[in-house]
């Protein structure tokens, strides 16, 4: 994988000298350990996204984010630790201890800010705002800091709404926090605070802002419905942020997807940088991810990269790893004149220039970012020979592939990732193609089940199995198994249009023949059952021996079923019992059942109940209804265990529960009786009735012998009551 690495060097020199040296991703090294910066010239700050799943669950993720801060807080020059709200889940003292305790590690090494979200309040926000949050984190430690500016002042004591204040880059700088969802009042004290620090450059830290689109929060999109005046991340915006020519940069987290990133002009005519990032919905709590912004000395220029430091790596998305500019109020404009000259250059068909033009495009630098525009000029230059544009091409095809496939900053649209993860997999590139392999299976999964999403292009997809059936053998011809297998799949679906079993099975044997254990079990039940090829047991049973060998508790289970049976293969209830444990021993129910079921009736062993009793628990714990009927049979007749009617009413009561008709009926005889239960008729007839609907032939008896008994009850009561009327 080619990697784009631009230094600070390279920025400093663009004018003169842009160096790429490949350009899949984005890739800004500042060194992540070991590399000092003068007080005066670059400098860090660390964003924290929600913790609140590390808080519950993973709280050694937290601990390691802001050890790794404590440890590298000198050589990276960190600032300030910037925490973006829904710091713990549900507002208890316990997982405040916890956040606490995380912050330890930062006491005298970097200071910090931090937002509250609605998780940090109390259950329902739109209820209450209580908060144990300064308690935990009183103002009195703040007012401490030589970095504290101030507080809300109508709340002195509660540290959700702060400033912080210090100096880097040759500029001053402001850190303003406001709570979640900032009350009317609370604005109006930031625009005071804002406008009495104007020859600060402030950055505005909050929770709810920005959606999983990258738009202001609205009335109509806001995840939460918030108390009467507060405000969201659009008014948030009209009342404050475009008021101010000094406020440069919003941070806010909430909902992801990871990263989102919106530029905004506000009344003054300046530019503001808008950024989310939450990761809480990945896979442990949000697997460590946090966000480094490196300030270069210009004070204008901010490389930014996500680090884990429970994986020790950098996140290679384009919404991980970009360059960003800053528009600070005051600044006098820098009109890039040697970008026209390349334009002019690259117009007139110079290849050097165009492949320029494309850099400046794809990294947004002094133009706005368009990857789109970026690809063009790259591809004039490599068709123009232009060596060190291929690569670049490449690399800005897979930034737009990835770009269109998680929605960064437009509509998410998988066909149009499709296209350009396919260009650049035209060119060779083996990353390429197994992007376009993952997105060709996703997009065979959207049209197979169909997608809605507020994200998506035109909102979604509706089912269209002809055309997931396209997208999954889009794969399927660079040998994607699951691909095949999901093509399989759909030939086999009755509701759809493409029915056809002779496809399914071809489809299927391809997998197979790749060496899929799934398929290759689903090629012995084809052949077993005759569908898409000719019926052949005895085939089937060599396919579910060799998968059984493979260890398949599908096939272990089938293979012994045949032995029992005697189907395909010769009978042997010894070799049906061996199957069938190694299968309930990996905790296949179906076979810890049919094991249950052999040892209950004496099949080819001696008859033991208790043996039976083990095995039908260890199925019907798992769910299996009919494990769960005999069980209940067992406690009925008391063979194996201690005769109980109540948990016999239990287990039939799970499998009856499950449509299971068996146990519906033996429902409807122990309300009829009264076994375990008070005799309830009006019950019994309901169990009975369920079970008839599904052509159980003595509970149709039953069900007229109830029915008729309380015709009858019905019709004495009736004569009672008019014999009582009458005397």
């Amino acid at each position: 994988m080619n990697i784009l690495r631009m230094s600070l060097s390279i920025l400093k020199k663009l004018q003169s000298n842009l160096l790429k040296t490949g350009c899949l991703l984005l890739f800004i090294s500042f060194g992540l350990v070991g590399t000092a910066h003068s007080q005066n010239q670059s400098f860090t700050l660390v964003l924290l996204p929600d913790t609140e799943n590390y808080i519950t669950q993973f709280p050694d993720t937290f601990y390691a984010q802001t050890r790794w801060i404590a440890k590298n807080a000198k050589a990276q020059n960190i600032k300030y630790v910037l925490h973006l709200g829904d710091l713990v889940k549900n507002n208890t003292e316990f997982e405040w201890d916890v956040a606490r305790n995380a912050f330890q590690f930062l006491e005298g090494k970097v200071p910090y800010a931090l937002a509250t979200g609605s998780r940090d309040m109390t259950m329902d926000p739109q209820i209450s705002r209580d908060s144990l949050f300064s308690k935990y984190f009183p103002v009195a430690e703040f007012k401490a800091w030589p970095t504290f500016g101030g507080v809300y002042d109508k709340s002195p004591d509660d540290a959700r709404n702060i400033y912080h204040l210090f100096e880097a880059a040759g500029r001053k700088w402001m850190i303003l926090v406001l709570e979640y969802a900032p009350r009317d009042d609370a604005v109006r004290w930031a625009n005071e605070v804002v406008s009495q620090h104007s020859d600060h450059s402030v950055i505005v830290l909050t929770h709810t802002y920005l959606n999983s689109l990258g738009k202001h929060y609205t009335s109509s999109n806001s995840p939460y419905q918030p108390l009467g005046g507060d405000n969201n991340g659009k008014q948030l915006w009209d009342k404050l942020v475009s008021q101010h020519a000094n406020i440069v940069l919003v941070l806010s987290g909430e909902h992801g997807p990871p990263a989102q990133r919106l530029t905004s002009t506000g009344t003054k005519g300046n530019q503001v940088q808008q950024l989310m990032m939450s990761y809480q919905s990945l896979p442990r709590g949000g697997q460590g991810w946090m966000r480094m912004m490196h300030f270069l000395e210009d004070g204008k220029t901010v490389e930014i990269q996500d680090y884990s430091p429970t994986q020790d790596t950098l996140n290679p998305r384009p919404d991980s790893q970009f360059v960003m500019k800053l528009f600070h109020a005051n600044d006098p404009p820098q009109p890039n004149a040697f970008l026209s000259v390349f334009q002019q250059q690259a117009e007139q068909g110079d290849p050097n220039a165009q492949y320029r033009m494309g850099e400046f495009y794809e990294l947004g630098y002094e133009i706005e970012q368009d990857i789109e525009k970026a690809v063009e000029w790259y591809e004039k230059a490599v068709q123009q020979g232009h060596a060190q544009a291929r690569d670049a091409w490449i690399g800005a095809l897979l930034n737009l592939g990835y770009i269109y496939e998680v929605g960064y900053g437009r509509p998410q649209d998988l066909e149009a990732s499709a296209k350009w993860y396919s260009q650049a997999s035209a060119q060779g590139h083996p990353e390429a193609q197994k992007m376009f392999l993952r997105i060709a299976v996703s997009l065979g999964s959207l049209y197979e089940n169909g997608y809605q999403s507020e994200r998506y292009i035109n909102q979604g997809v509706e089912v269209d199995y002809k055309k997931s059936v396209q997208w999954y053998r889009e794969a399927a011809e660079w040998g994607d198994i699951r691909a095949m297998k999901q093509i399989a799949a759909l030939y086999t679906r009755k509701d759809g249009s493409i029915f056809d079993l002779q496809e399914a099975a071809k489809w299927y044997q391809k997998a197979a023949d790749i060496g899929d254990l799934q398929a290759q079990v689903q090629m012995g039940h084809f052949h077993l059952m005759g569908y898409g090829v000719q019926k052949d047991p005895e085939q089937a049973a060599k396919i579910y021996q060799a998968a059984a060998n493979r260890g398949s508790t599908v096939a272990q289970s089938n293979l012994a079923l045949m032995y029992y049976e005697g189907h395909g293969i010769r009978k042997d209830l010894a070799k049906a019992i061996e199957w069938y444990r190694k299968a309930a021993d990996q905790g296949d129910t179906k076979a810890q059942t049919n094991l249950g079921s052999i040892y209950e009736n004496g099949e080819g062993t001696d008859q033991d109940y208790e043996e039976a009793v083990k095995w039908y628990r260890k199925a019907a714990l798992g769910g299996e209804p009919n494990a769960q009927t005999n069980l209940g049979n067992m406690y009925l007749l008391g063979h194996g265990v201690k005769q109980d009617y109540q948990r016999a009413l239990r287990w039939y009561r799970e499998a009856a529960n499950q449509g299971h008709p068996k146990a519906q009926f033996n429902m409807g005889n122990l309300y009829r009786f009264g076994s375990g239960v008070a005799p309830d008729m009006e019950i019994a007839l309901k169990w009975y009735q369920r079970a008839a609907q599904q052509g159980h032939a003595r509970a149709k008896v039953s069900y007229n012998e109830v029915q008729n008994i309380l015709k009858d009850q019905s019709a004495d009561s009736y004569f009672q009551k008019a014999r009582q009327a009458g005397e």
